[in-house]
């Protein structure tokens, strides 16, 4: 043989080497790199199963909670709205009218307090609370804000006038959600009014 071939056939061979020991490395680096991804991803699969049951463990709490305070605040409300409508009916004493109009506005107040919380009661056990949409007239929510709100605004010195404009046309929504929003306003009015 030829020392040029020779030559040509250690060169060969050496790269072979050379080439083997570099895809040997990179395949040992390769496999650590992959054995260190997995234990990376075996820790954060822990820790985000950890942090899933610390929220549903609040989810939970926060659902008996609610479950609670609204079974806890029914029992004495369901007892107020048992004695107002005796006393509305005049089972206890014979009503002035302006008593009835207090006890009526008290009524009306409770039953819808009532709703309130019966609501939020089945938003802890359902934990999705979906307004019901029927058809309503508007009128009869801003009567009803009239009939707590007026007294109240009385009482501060304040006047509180209701008038409507155009015909009063059914609304098809939520009677409840919009009434929460027409009080929460109202009260927030009465409450940041200067005197």
């Amino acid at each position: 043989m030829s020392q040029a071939l020779v030559r040509s056939i250690e060169r060969e061979r050496q790269a072979r080497q050379q080439a083997e020991t570099i895809a040997e490395s990179r395949t040992r680096e390769l496999y650590r790199l992959n054995c260190q991804l997995e234990q990376m991803v075996e820790e954060k699969t822990v820790h985000l199963r950890q942090a899933l049951e610390v929220a549903q463990s609040a989810d939970r709490a926060k659902s008996n909670f609610i479950a609670r305070i609204s079974h806890e605040l029914r029992t004495p409300l369901t007892a107020i709205l048992g004695f107002t409508e005796l006393m509305l009916a005049g089972v206890v004493e014979p009503l002035g009218p302006r008593q009835r109009t207090y006890l009526e506005q008290m009524q009306t107040q409770g039953k819808r307090l009532h709703l309130l919380l019966e609501n939020l009661l089945e938003f802890a056990e359902s934990e999705e609370l979906a307004p019901s949409y029927a058809p309503f007239l508007p009128s009869q929510l801003l009567l009803g804000a009239r009939e707590v709100f007026a007294n109240l605004a009385a009482q501060r010195g304040l006047a509180f006038e209701l008038t409507q404009q155009g015909e009063d046309k059914p609304f098809n929504g939520s009677a409840e959600t919009l009434e929460l929003v027409l009080h929460g306003l109202l009260s927030n009015a009465l409450r940041l009014t200067p005197l």
